[in-house]
């Protein structure tokens, strides 16, 4: 799948640049012709001020009644948290990873509004950081590629604006160079301020680049001042960091009025809390007693009750340590206390060092920096001294450094490298005007803490299988490579070779093992090019538990298996659980508001003496709550069947380790290979010795059992099956895949489950190609299809595209003609998915318009805005659908009852042998064909006379509920089309 418009502008942001482009704030606003100039505001960090500041700047030196509309937006509008009212004005916001593939993170960063023939780029990125990671080991910047991927867009383009501070467009060399290139490629003007340089034009070509030059040159000069003295201020033993970003324990200083101290040596100066002299120890004792993460945030919790510590929340900094829900949430809060994040080094040290340490060495001389890294909080505390790396920004400084400081390379091929500071002592926290060293803690128990942090490492990292912030990690990973004999390749090549088995994780979150092989004489590491098998782990468990179930019945009494020990954990039911709960919760909370407008209607109903109103809204009524009644029941269950919260904290469980091993595999079997961490290391003293062979019909595993029992021996058996070879060739899978998908109707997500690949790799390697292969090449046609919830659709389609017979397909020759005439139209023009909208809100203004036969006046907009809180402009759109620039045309729901316009009512079914009305919402692409997404619940018919129409008669599935999916997202990631409970 391309992920790229014909201009080369990713997706994503292609689609908000139309949506920009054309902005819906009025529905009978025409058209504003081409974009002809493209202003661009820039600010390095989120801040609205400066960001405003910026946008300012463009707008007050561009002046054109275009610009002055756009200062005309109010400063609340361009803030990314109120969307709602961003939209009302036309602003587009584009998150990170809308700009180019690689990138992921989901901050919205870029806003984008058009006035007349003037389109703003208003963006929150650093000119100089190179976002975007290449091949070749540079990378590109994310601000320069979206004013580039503009200049694509926007062909009509004649001008492309910057503020009058030359510092704004220029940077970086590279990406000048770049954007002065594109433009003039594209005959575009280039503005700084009001001065337009015309770059056809030699001469202010020549004058631009010298102009360029001194603003290249002044931002190396700036950016090596600013950085030699943050470097030097770190050095002293200043903060150099936000408030928020202290290390737990410190501030900054302030005087009597709350103004921050300043030195002129040091900048803020550092700060002791000495409320934290009682805080760190009640967290450190539980930590050397073995308790684990996710507990520990159960003591930040009473910490919190207490007063003496509070959490800082960027992002919503009215949460608290009692909020805390999740093994994720509960792992990054504690965090913090102990260790920098990001700073756990790639290899553990070995035991030995961690004993030295605690022994008293000095961690320079038995750690090497990474693992210093890692203990530096804990330094901080005991030493006084901060150890940190500052990352450097400035390039070319890699041998001379600046003011004396040398960045060091943090990898191989790092041509910036990071300083390393270790700073001047910190302040220790002053009680009754005397200083109290380490917070009251003593050296000795501060080294027990920083080596029991490095044994935990030591503990979960082999083969990487350490758990993640869920508590989980794989069930099986400690693979020994191991050595065997092929006689039958000892004339061709080597006789002995190497073999292995390497963990690997899908991206879908299925973990898998590549089998790998070598020859024993090889002098390299595994390579990629070793593998020459892959299997999932989940299956391996299962096939493991079955088989150890099987022979312990064989040789040994199970009752002769000694007990177990564990801690009980959830793994990631909960995530799962506050999800259901959201969703409900509100459904919930839509069902209500029409409840509330019911009311209302029914009292003017009653002030009218409209007693058919009033039965009719009874009727309404009553099905909303019984309605909402039934989510509470459902969201009283899901409550009821989660455990205790304090079932995590240290309930303790015996257990037959027979049953418990089996039980663990076979829960790792049902979650992608992975089980918490407990239940795992139980699995590792089980079984090992792991072996595999590569056959014609699967892999086959061996491995040894090693189970205690009650007299005390440790009875070994060997333990052997088979699972499936995952690495079949690409026609195989393709034939399975489109097999399923559209022969069968399988879900997606189950096909791709079973050959082991992500969803969105069998869109791009399977479906969508096929697709186009077989004639459906429009994008809403194949995003449709896909998506579509009738599994009789697909596999209609099928086979008509394919030339196969459709006797066994329960449907019409007219139903069939429209499923060809609708997928195989190259000009569909439909959304990303078969159900595009929400149309839950439909449903419920069809049933507030349902009435009986005598009585199709209608129902009033003005109750209809009452009872559902719609503008008028959105309930009219359901008869009258505006026209739109991008995107699928919106077929209709409704029709007026009144030449004024005034009321509405649900489409009366016009066919002759039907006396019914067309109240059944299906936004489906076959359906909307028609003009309408209702259908007629009895008859099943589109309500339209042209044509065929009159002889179409859907399935009966089609009178299922459908809708958009409500959690989101892309086609690539979940279903978009769900069928209603």
């Amino acid at each position: 799948m391309n992920h790229f418009t014909a201009a080369q502008v990713y997706l994503p942001l292609a689609h908000a640049f139309e949506a920009a482009a054309y902005p819906k704030l009025d529905p009978m606003r025409v058209d504003e012709g081409p974009v002809e100039t493209v202003l661009c505001s820039r600010f390095s960090v989120n801040d609205s001020t400066g960001a405003g500041g910026q946008r300012s700047a463009v707008l007050d030196s561009w002046r054109s009644p275009d610009a002055q509309a756009i200062t005309a937006i109010p400063a609340e509008a361009w803030d990314p948290r109120n969307l709602e009212l961003a939209r009302q004005h036309g602003i587009v916001w584009v998150a990170l990873a809308d700009i180019h593939p690689s990138l992921t993170k989901q901050e919205r960063v870029v806003a984008i509004v058009r006035r007349g023939a003037t389109v703003l780029i208003s963006m929150t990125l650093s000119a100089t950081q190179q976002h975007i990671a290449r091949d070749d080991g540079s990378g590109a910047n994310a601000a320069t590629w979206c004013v580039l991927s503009a200049l694509n867009h926007f062909k009509t383009m004649q001008t492309l604006v910057f503020a009058e501070d030359m510092t704004r467009a220029a940077r970086g060399e590279i990406g000048w160079v770049t954007l002065k290139e594109a433009c003039l490629q594209r005959h575009v003007k280039l503005a700084l301020g009001e001065k337009v340089y015309d770059l056809s034009n030699p001469g202010e070509l020549l004058s631009l680049s010298v102009l360029s030059l001194f603003a290249v040159n002044d931002d190396f000069s700036r950016r090596a001042h600013l950085t030699g003295k943050r470097v030097e201020k770190a050095s002293e033993g200043g903060a150099i960091v936000p408030d928020s970003g202290m290390p737990k324990g410190w501030r900054h200083a302030r005087d009597e009025f709350g103004r921050v101290i300043k030195d002129p040596v040091r900048g803020i100066r550092p700060e002791a809390d000495p409320k934290y002299i009682e805080v760190f120890p009640a967290l450190f004792r539980p930590f050397l007693e073995g308790m684990s993460w996710q507990d520990l945030a159960g003591v930040l919790a009473d910490l919190e009750t207490r007063g003496l510590i509070r959490r800082k929340d960027h992002s919503d900094p009215g949460k608290t340590y009692q909020e805390l829900r999740t093994p994720g949430q509960r792992h990054s809060a504690i965090g913090p206390f102990f260790a920098r994040a990001k700073s756990r080094p790639p290899k553990p040290p070995s035991a030995e060092s961690i004993q030295r340490y605690e022994s008293g060495a000095d961690p320079a001389e038995v750690f090497d920096w990474d693992v210093r890294h890692y203990l530096s909080r804990i330094e901080l505390l005991r030493t006084g001294r901060y150890l940190r790396a500052i990352n450097n920004d400035i390039k070319g400084i890699l041998a001379k450094g600046v003011d004396g400081h040398v960045p060091v390379p943090r990898y191989d091929g790092d041509h910036l490298g990071a300083f390393r500071i270790d700073s001047e002592p910190w302040p220790w926290p002053v009680v009754d005007g005397k200083e109290v060293p380490r917070f009251g803690m003593n050296d000795t128990f501060l080294r027990r803490v920083g080596a029991e942090m490095l044994r935990r490492l030591t503990e979960e990292s082999p083969a990487g299988g350490r758990p993640a912030d869920d508590g989980l990690r794989r069930a099986i990973h400690s693979f020994s490579d191991w050595n065997v004999e092929d006689s039958a390749t000892a004339q061709s090549g080597p006789s002995r070779w190497v073999m292995g088995a390497k963990a690997r994780r899908n991206q879908s979150g299925r973990q898998t093992v590549r089998l790998m092989r070598k020859p024993a004489d090889s002098p390299s590491g595994w390579v990629r090019s070793d593998g020459i098998a892959t299997f999932a782990l989940d299956e391996l468990c299962d096939s493991a538990a079955r088989e150890l179930d099987r022979r312990v019945r064989q040789v040994i009494d199970p009752e002769h298996i000694a007990t177990v020990t564990v801690v009980n954990a959830r793994g990631r039911r909960l995530l799962d659980r506050e999800a259901q709960r959201a969703s409900i919760n509100r459904e919930i909370a839509a069902l209500e508001s029409e409840l509330l407008g019911c009311t209302r209607l029914m009292a003017k109903a009653a002030g009218r003496d409209d007693e058919g109103e009033i039965q009719r809204l009874r009727e309404v009524i009553a099905d909303a709550t019984n309605e909402r009644d039934a989510l509470r029941v459902r969201l009283d269950a899901i409550d009821a069947a989660a455990p205790d919260p304090q079932s995590e904290r240290g309930e303790i469980g015996q257990f037959n380790q027979l049953a418990y091993v089996v039980a663990a595999l076979e829960r790792a079997a049902a979650n992608y290979g992975r089980i918490p961490t407990a239940m795992a290391q139980q699995v590792d003293r089980a079984l090992d010795d792991w072996r595999f062979e590569l056959r014609y019909d699967g892999i086959a595993w061996r491995c040894t059992a090693r189970l205690l029992t009650v007299a005390g021996r440790r009875a070994s058996f060997e333990l052997g099956g088979r699972v499936r070879n995952l690495s079949t060739s690409w026609e195989d899978n393709r034939a399975h895949v489109l097999g399923s998908v559209f022969g069968d109707g399988q879900p997606v997500d189950q096909v791709a489950a079973f050959i082991g690949t992500q969803r969105h790799a069998l869109f791009a390697r399977y479906l969508m190609p096929a697709l186009i292969e077989h004639g459906i090449t429009a994008m809403g046609a194949k995003c449709a299809l896909v998506d579509h919830p009738l599994p009789l659709v697909r596999k209609a389609v099928w086979r008509l595209v394919n030339g196969q017979s459709t006797d066994d397909v329960l449907a019409s020759p007219q139903y069939l003609e429209l499923l060809r005439s609708t997928y195989l139209n190259p000009d569909l023009r439909w959304g990303q998915s078969a159900v595009p909208d929400d149309v839950r809100m439909v449903r419920r203004l069809i049933r507030l318009c349902e009435v009986e036969a005598d009585h199709e006046a209608g129902v009033l907009v003005a109750d209809l805005m009452e009872a559902t809180g719609l503008a008028s402009r959105d309930i009219r759109n359901f008869v009258v659908p505006r026209t739109r620039k991008a995107g699928f045309r919106r077929p209709r729901y409704l029709e007026y009852a009144d030449a004024a316009k005034s009321r509405m009512r649900p489409v009366r079914c016009p066919h002759e042998d039907c006396d019914g009305y067309a109240t059944h919402a299906v936004l489906l692409p076959e359906v909307a064909a028609s003009g309408y997404a209702v259908i007629c619940a009895d008859c099943r018919r589109a309500p339209n006379l042209d044509g065929d129409w009159p002889s179409i008669t859907f399935p009966r599935a089609y009178l299922g509920r459908f809708s958009a999916n409500p959690e989101g997202g892309r086609i690539s990631e979940r279903q978009q089309s769900i069928e209603e409970e």
